[in-house]
């Protein structure tokens, strides 16, 4: 199996990973859920499977999406149909997985992507970002099914 050395990572299998250059775009994709990422960086990004691929065992969330550069910066995705909460707990279990392992990325933002996230309500929702900004000092987003976001917006 063909292998690719994944700056923040280490050398992973190509199974695992797909890269974009800047201009290219990916669509993450999940049961009933999709985000398409847009490269507008000068750099690569990767996009490494996490649930089932980097940890083949599971219980992560679905990607981490990172600029390929010295110092990588990037952010975590969680594609769900609804249970937010849930989605927000797989988030913080995988960016406290990622920092034991050792991956140097240095995630900014951690967003999900569920056909049910609009409907949350403002107040529950707040207090989930601020819980998640408190445990683990990363921001919390959500973002539109079948939407599409600039890699750029979700580092800056």
């Amino acid at each position: 199996m063909e292998k690719i050395d994944v700056n923040g990572f280490g050398t992973l299998s190509m199974s695992i990973v797909t890269l974009r250059k800047p201009g290219q775009s990916y669509t993450c994709q999940e049961q009933k859920a999709s985000l398409n990422v847009q490269n507008d960086v000068l750099s690569d990004i990767a996009f490494v499977k996490l649930d089932k691929g980097y940890y083949p065992e599971g219980n992560a969330c679905d990607y981490s999406i990172s600029a390929q550069t010295e110092s990588p910066v990037g952010f975590l995705l969680e594609l769900k149909g609804r249970k937010m909460e849930h989605a927000v707990k797989q988030l913080g279990n995988t960016l406290r997985r990622l920092r034991c392992s050792g991956v140097t990325v240095l995630y900014r933002e951690a967003s999900v992507v569920a056909s049910g996230a609009q409907k949350i309500p403002t107040a529950k929702w707040q207090k989930l970002q601020q819980g998640f900004f408190n445990a683990n000092r990363v921001r919390l987003n959500r973002y539109s099914n079948n939407g599409t976001v600039l890699f750029s917006k979700t580092i800056g």
